[in-house]
């Protein structure tokens, strides 16, 4: 992953995006990965969020995430 954001909904719940290139089934592929699940370690590194309502936030990398679906 290149990027990752989070943004809360209005019940406060968090959610996530993160971009970038990432293998699945041992296929390279680029694009966008929606519901990665952030640790708390992952720190913002906005202040303010973007256009998207989505603060940018650091990832340890390389960075292997299980993920079970992907939108």
């Amino acid at each position: 992953m290149d990027h990752c954001y989070v943004t809360y909904d209005r019940l406060e719940r968090q959610h996530s995006r993160c971009v970038g290139r990432w293998t699945r089934v041992g296929l390279a592929t680029s694009g966008p990965v929606h519901g990665v699940p952030v640790s708390t370690q992952w720190q913002a590194i906005t202040t303010d969020p973007d256009e998207n309502y989505e603060w940018e936030v650091t990832f340890p990398k390389p960075h292997v995430i299980t993920l079970h679906s992907l939108s």
